[in-house]
């Protein structure tokens, strides 16, 4: 079984149990957010000695790759919520790793890595590289492949329409 319910008490049987069976063994949603966590605590272990997690690096890399970046564009980019960003984005200006650019109105406030930022991204490559070639090695090649295709599939159907 998916989710690990063998050996736990169970109570007496009641009509949805088909239905939780099925959810158990098979719901997308809980094996991807199982995975997420997993997933998450293996790089978030590996940063911690730098004193940063994963989605904090995440935000830095993006904004570093754009130069500038809104905290709208790390939400789309990410696909984090506005409340997320907003709390990692207040972390890392209160840790000196970003300065924020205030603009007209909240939308058009702008993220930069400042100097210290970037020499923390330096710092912490080397624990995010061999990170990532575990997570590899675990997944494997062809699974790191189909698990990309379908982050792109799953944010593409997320977005959403504007028309």
């Amino acid at each position: 079984m998916y989710m690990q319910l063998s050996g736990m008490a169970r109570s007496p049987t009641k009509p949805d149990d088909g239905f939780c069976a099925l959810v158990a063994q098979e719901c997308i949603a809980n094996r991807v957010r199982m995975l997420n966590r997993a997933v998450s605590s293996m790089y978030d272990e590996a940063l911690r000695p730098h004193g940063m997690r994963i989605t904090q690096m995440s935000i830095l890399v993006v904004a570093s790759t754009l130069g500038e970046a809104t905290p709208g564009d790390f939400g789309r980019i990410l696909c984090l919520e506005k409340s997320t960003v907003s709390r990692t984005v207040d972390r890392l200006r209160t840790r000196g790793w970003i300065d924020v650019l205030s603009g007209a109105d909240a939308r058009s406030t702008r993220v930069r890595v400042t100097t210290k930022g970037a020499a923390k991204l330096r710092a912490v490559s080397s624990a995010w590289r061999k990170t990532q070639r575990k997570a590899q090695a675990i997944l494997g090649n062809d699974a790191v492949h189909e698990l990309g295709k379908a982050s792109t599939a799953f944010a593409e159907a997320a977005r959403p329409r504007r028309g």
